[in-house]
C-alpha cells in the first residue's frame, strides 16, 4: 500500500516517500514522541497477507534491533498495522548511486570496505546474518562514514511458506530483488543476484560466509566500477554466479595485492574454503593504509648502535661481519639506517634461498641437512625446523611462500624436474610445470612466473633464459620474453616482473610489463646485479649486488607503473664476505637475507691414464676467492677466476703458495684455458661491450682479441695444434659451436658455425688430441650439464651419451680427453666415469674430492686438478626500524 505525507501511523508522521525495493517502500517519516526523523520501511503487502509470516518477522525484528553498532542503520521499532519496520533515517546517497559515477579510488574505497567489515562483524558476532548485502544497502555520509541498512530482513521476510511444505507465497519472484534459479525447488531465495553467493543461488541453508561473499563482490566494484557477475537477466546473472570464471584483472593497477587476495578469498565458491571470518578482512583492511601502502620513514640510527652490532654479528659466528650504514656514513640520503637484526640459522653447511612468510613468523629455506637439498620451515625465533619435503630423495630447492601464506611453489627434480606446489605444512604436493625455475608468485596468488633455467652462480651463468607465467587454475602458459631473463620477482600491484639478465657481458635488473612489451633497464653498469624483491610497498627493488666490492643488499626506487628507475642505488647491507636474496614479509619492515661466505677446494692429482685409470690423492688447497681454474699443460701454475671485487685472471701454484695476478681493469675477466704449449692463457672478457674471447702471454702481456661475434660465448676450446679454437654460443639464437682460426679475431661470417642438431646445448669443453672430436656436455635449460657428448669437427653430428649420477652441480661434464682419443673423463656429482666414446661404455674412478666437484684435465693426462666450491651460509632477519 502506498502512504500519503502526513498519514500518522502510531506515533510517527510520513513525510514522503525516500525509496522502493523488493523488501518494501520506504518513507521519512517523524517520532512525534521523540522528535526525530525516522525512516518507515513498509512490508510488502504479500508479506502482510500472511499473519504467520507477519508474526515471524516480528520476531526477528526484535533480534535485529538488539544490534547496536555505529555502522549499522539502527531497529528502533516496529508498527503492527500495516506491518512496517520504524529505523535510523540515514542520509546522503547510497553506494550504488556512487558507482555510478564510475570506480571508486583505492584510499577512499579501502576505508568505505573497512567499516562494511566492521557492521558485518559486529552481526554476524550475535549470530546475525545480513544475507542481501549490496550497494544500495551501504549509505556513505558526506563525512565517510557508512551505515548498512537492512540487516537480516531477508531471513525476517523469509518467503518459505510456514507450513513445512517449503511452498514459497506467489509472486514474490517479480520483486527486484529476488531470484530463483529454479522455482520448482523447494524454497526461494532474496537478495540481487549479483551479489549472491553460490550457495544462495542454489537455495541452500546459508550463513554468514554468504556475507563474505557480497563482500568480495561488493569491494570488487567499487575498485573496479563494474559488476563482477550482471547479466542482461537474472537467470542469466544466476548462471554466472554459479559458474562463470571469476576474473579480477580490471582491478586498478594501484590496488594493494593483499587487497586482491582478499577478494579473492571471499570469492571462493566452495564455502569451506571461502575467508572464514569477516574481522580477518577488517584487519587486514585496518592495517593497508599505514603498512602496505604508506612508504615506510625510517630513522637514522647513531653510529655507536651501529658499531654495536656490527660487533654483535662479528660475534655472532665470525662468518658474517656487519658494516650496516651508519648515520652520515657515505651513501645516498633516504636509506634506511636503523636496523635491528637477528641470526635464525647457525649450521654446518649452507642454508640457502630463504622466503620470509608474509607476516614475519616462519622462514623458509633449503638446506642439505638430510642429505640431500629439502626445503625446511623454521619458526623465527625456534630452534627446530621442520623438513617439508622428507617425501623425496630427489633434490627441493627455490621454494617461495603464497602471498597469502597458505602455499609454498618450489622447484624440484623429483620426476625428471619441474615446478611443484604443496601445502605451508609441506602437504598436498603437485605438480605444476615440467620445467622451470625460481617460481615467484603473483601478487593475487592466482599465478607463477619462472624462468627457463636456474641460477646456480650468478658470475658463471652464461646461458639463455625465458619467462614465463602459469594461471594455476588453469595451466595456461603466458611467454614473456625472448632475450635472457632468470630469477623473477612479481610487482606488488600485480603489472610488472622484475628479473635480471646476462646481455652483453653485463648482469643487470629489468622489469617487464605482464601482458608483455619492451623490458625496461632498472640497472645498467658493470656491477653483477640478481636476484630482485620488490618491497611491499612496490616503491624500492632491492637486489643482490657486487658493486662495493662484495656482495651486499642494494636498493632502488622504481616507477611500478613503468618499471623505470628512480635514482641511483642505495646500498642498504655492507657486509666483507657476502648477504644475498632479500624476501621480504608484507609489513614491508621485516625481510630474511642470506649472510655467506664462498671458498675454494683445490687438489691437483696425479692421473694413471692407462687401461685402467686411477687417481693418486693430493694435498687440499683452500682459497678464499680464485676459483673456476685450469691447470697448465705441466702443471706448474693454475689459471684462476679472481671472485672478490671485479672478475680479473690470476695464476696460482698449485700449493698456494704464490700468486700472480694478470689482469687488472674495469671489465670482468674470467674462465682461463691454457694453450696446449702452455704460453698463452685464453679468457672470456667484457672488455669489448660484449662477452667475447681474448688471449694473452702467461705473463699478462700481449692481449688480443680473439672472438667478435658480439653474442654472449663461453670459454674457449684450444685445438690441439694451438692454432684453432672452438666455443659455445649459446645465450643469443642460433644456438651451436663456432669453430675458428686464431689469425684474426673470428666473426660468425669468418667461423665455422656448427648448428645444435639436438633440443639440448651443446657446450664445448676439450679437443682430442687426433683433433677429429670435440667433447663436451649437453646443457640443459639451467645452464648444467645433463650428459656428456661429442662432436664431430668434420660434419658437425652430435652424439650423447649416458653417465653415472644423477645431474651435475658444478662446472663441466667432461674433464678431459685421454691420450687415446677415444677415451673421455665425464664427471658427475657423485663420480668421475671413463666414458668410451665408440661404445659407450663406462666405468667410474675413484677420486679423493667429490661431491660438486669440477674436473680439469692436464693436456698430457698425467695432472687431474679438482675443485670444489664451499659455500657457508645462514639465514638472518634484518628488521628496518
Amino acid at each position: 500500500m502506498a502512504l500519503t505525507s502526513g498519514t500518522r501511523l502510531g506515533s510517527y508522521e510520513i513525510g514522503g516517500p525516500i525509496g522502493a525495493g523488493g523488501m518494501g517502500e520506504v518513507y521519512r517519516a517523524r517520532d512525534m514522541k521523540l522528535h526525530r526523523d525516522v525512516a518507515v520501511k513498509l512490508l510488502p503487502d504479500i508479506f502482510a497477507a500472511d499473519p504467520d509470516r507477519v508474526l515471524r518477522f516480528q520476531r526477528e525484528a526484535q533480534t535485529l534491533a538488539s544490534l547496536n553498532h555505529s555502522n549499522i542503520a539502527q531497529i528502533y521499532g516496529v508498527i503492527d498495522q500495516p506491518p512496517a519496520l520504524v529505523m535510523e533515517l540515514v542520509d546522503g546517497p547510497d553506494l550504488s548511486e556512487r558507482l555510478r559515477a564510475g570506480p571508486i579510488p583505492v584510499d577512499e574505497a579501502l576505508p568505505i570496505a573497512r567499516q562494511v567489515a566492521e557492521a558485518l562483524e559486529a552481526a554476524h558476532d550475535q549470530g546475525i546474518v545480513h544475507r542481501d548485502l549490496k550497494p544500495a544497502n551501504i549509505k556513505v555520509r558526506d563525512d565517510g562514514s557508512v551505515k548498512v541498512l537492512d540487516f537480516g530482513l531477508a531471513k525476517a521476510l523469509d518467503t518459505t511458506s510456514g507450513d513445512g511444505t517449503g511452498r514459497h507465497a506467489p509472486g514474490i519472484e517479480l520483486s527486484p530483488t529476488f531470484t530463483s534459479p529454479a522455482l520448482t525447488e523447494m524454497g526461494v531465495i532474496l537478495g540481487t543476484a549479483a551479489y549472491m553467493a553460490p550457495e544462495q543461488a542454489k537455495g541452500k541453508t546459508v550463513d554468514k560466509r554468504a556475507d563474505i561473499w557480497a563482500f568480495g563482490v561488493v569491494l570488487y566494484e567499487m575498485l573496479a566500477g563494474r559488476s563482477l557477475f550482471a547479466c542482461e537477466t537474472s537467470s542469466e546473472t544466476v548462471a554466472a554466479v554459479i559458474r562463470a570464471d571469476i576474473d579480477l584483472s580490471a582491478l586498478p593497477r594501484e590496488t594493494p595485492p593483499s587487497v586482491r587476495r582478499l577478494i579473492a578469498r571471499c570469492l571462493e565458491r566452495d564455502p569451506r574454503v571461502r575467508l572464514r571470518d569477516i574481522g580477518e578482512a577488517r584487519i587486514l583492511l585496518a592495517t593497508v593504509p599505514s603498512g602496505e601502502r604508506a612508504p615506510a620513514t625510517p630513522a637514522r640510527a647513531s653510529r655507536s648502535r651501529v658499531a654495536a652490532w656490527a660487533i654483535a654479528g662479528a660475534l655472532a659466528g665470525g662468518l658474517l661481519v656487519w658494516l650496516l650504514m651508519a648515520a652520515g656514513a657515505a651513501g645516498p640520503v633516504g636509506a634506511p639506517t636503523d636496523f635491528v637484526l637477528r641470526r635464525l640459522t647457525e649450521l654446518p653447511g649452507a642454508e640457502t634461498h630463504p622466503d620470509l612468510s608474509p607476516d614475519g613468523r616462519q622462514v623458509l629455506y633449503a638446506s642439505a641437512a638430510s642429505g640431500n637439498l629439502d626445503l625446511f620451515l623454521l619458526r623465527v625465533g625456534g630452534a627446530r625446523a621442520i623438513n617439508l619435503t622428507p617425501d623425496s630423495p630427489a633434490d627441493d630447492n627455490q621454494g617461495t611462500i603464497s602471498p597469502d601464506g597458505e602455499r609454498i611453489a618450489f622447484r624440484s627434480e623429483r620426476d625428471k624436474g619441474g615446478i611443484f606446489v604443496m601445502g605451508a605444512t609441506g602437504e598436498s604436493v603437485r605438480r605444476v610445470t615440467t620445467a622451470g625455475f625460481d617460481p615467484a608468485w603473483s601478487a593475487d596468488g592466482l599465478s607463477l612466473a619462472y624462468a627457463t633455467e636456474g641460477v646456480i652462480d650468478p658470475y658463471s651463468r652464461n646461458a639463455n633464459s625465458q619467462l614465463w607465467t602459469i594461471e594455476l587454475s588453469t595451466g595456461k602458459t603466458s611467454k614473456l620474453t625472448e632475450g635472457d631473463a632468470v630469477q623473477p620477482a612479481w610487482s606488488p600491484d600485480g603489472t610488472r616482473i622484475a628479473y635480471w639478465a646476462n646481455n652483453g657481458g653485463q648482469r643487470d635488473i629489468w622489469t617487464i610489463d605482464v601482458r608483455g612489451g619492451q623490458p625496461v633497464a632498472v640497472t645498467q653498469d658493470a656491477a653483477t646485479d640478481w636476484s630482485p624483491e620488490w618491497s611491499p610497498d612496490g616503491r624500492w627493488l632491492y637486489y643482490s649486488s657486487d658493486r662495493s666490492g662484495s656482495t651486499n643488499i642494494w636498493r632502488v626506487a622504481v616507477d611500478q607503473r613503468t618499471g623505470a628507475p628512480g635514482g641511483a642505488p642505495q646500498p642498504i647491507t655492507s657486509s666483507l664476505t657476502g648477504v644475498a636474496y632479500a624476501r621480504f614479509a608484507a609489513d614491508g619492515h621485516r625481510l630474511s637475507v642470506m649472510a655467506f661466505s664462498r671458498s675454494y677446494e683445490l687438489s691437483l692429482a696425479t692421473i694413471d691414464s692407462g687401461a685402467e685409470v686411477r687417481v693418486r690423492p693430493a694435498a687440499v688447497v683452500r682459497s678464499p676467492s680464485l676459483g673456476w681454474c685450469s691447470p697448465a699443460p705441466k702443471a706448474e701454475w693454475l689459471a684462476c677466476t679472481g671472485r672478490s671485487g671485479n672478475e680479473d685472471i690470476f695464476l696460482m701454484r698449485p700449493d698456494g703458495s704464490e700468486t700472480i695476478r694478470l689482469t687488472d681493469d674495469p671489465a670482468k675477466d674470467r674462465n682461463p684455458t691454457w694453450s696446449p704449449d702452455g704460453d698463452r692463457i685464453a679468457f672470456m672478457s667484457t672488455r669489448s661491450g660484449e662477452w667475447e674471447l681474448w688471449s694473452m702471454r702467461r705473463d699478462g702481456s700481449d692481449v688480443r682479441q680473439m672472438t667478435d661475434v658480439r653474442s654472449d660465448i663461453f670459454e674457449a676450446v684450444w685445438a690441439p695444434d694451438g692454432r684453432r679454437a672452438a666455443t659455445a654460443v649459446a645465450t643469443r639464437p642460433p644456438f651451436g659451436t663456432l669453430v675458428f682460426d686464431l689469425a684474426s679475431p673470428a666473426t660468425r661470417e669468418s667461423a665455422t658455425f656448427l648448428k645444435n642438431a639436438l633440443p639440448e646445448t651443446f657446450s664445448a669443453e676439450s679437443w682430442s688430441p687426433d683433433d677429429k672430436l670435440i667433447a663436451g656436455s649437453m646443457v640443459d635449460g639451467a645452464g648444467v650439464p645433463r650428459t656428456a657428448a661429442v662432436l664431430d669437427v668434420a660434419t658437425g653430428h652430435t652424439r650423447a651419451f649416458d653417465v653415472p649420477g644423477p645431474r651435475y652441480q658444478f662446472g663441466s661434464a667432461v674433464a678431459g680427453w685421454l691420450p687415446d682419443s677415444r677415451r673421455v673423463l665425464v664427471a658427475s656429482d657423485t663420480a668421475l666415469a671413463v666414458v668410451d666414446t665408440t661404445t659407450g661404455a663406462w666405468t667410474t674412478v675413484a677420486v679423493p674430492l667429490a661431491g660438486g666437484t669440477r674436473y680439469r684435465l692436464t693436456y698430457n693426462a698425467r695432472s687431474l686438478l679438482m675443485e670444489r666450491a664451499v659455500l657457508d651460509a645462514d639465514i638472518w632477519l634484518l628488521e628496518i626500524k
